[in-house]
């Protein structure tokens, strides 16, 4: 690791910078490489964004349910767009939580 220290207008500025493999992976002994491959993989995929969006998605199904209630009788009577928010931002908060934690089993969930 190389550290490159510099000052402007008042400021500290701190460069870390870490070196990578040649596979493009962390270098050893840094905590990403001390994560599992699939983890790697999942955490490649930003689930925290994607979760956000979910549960977003989520919200605008509940927030509009009672239009779509109105409008779509078969909709209304197996209350589907409530349920299709309530999943959406189950989703979404698992994928959140997973990123959050790194523990398998919320990996697995999400």
């Amino acid at each position: 690791m190389a550290s490159h220290v510099t000052t402007a207008g008042g400021f500290v500025i701190v460069t870390h910078k870490y070196p990578l493999s040649s596979a493009g992976q962390a270098a050893p002994g840094t905590v990403a490489s001390q994560l599992p491959g699939p983890m790697q993989i999942f955490l490649r995929g930003e689930p925290k964004a994607l979760g956000v969006v979910q549960i977003i998605i989520g919200i605008v199904s509940l927030l509009f349910g009672p239009v779509l209630v109105n409008v779509y009788t078969f909709a209304g009577d197996i209350g589907l767009p409530f349920w299709t928010g309530v999943w959406y931002i189950i989703s979404g908060s698992l994928a959140v939580a997973a990123e959050n934690t790194h523990r398998r089993d919320l990996v697995c969930c999400s």
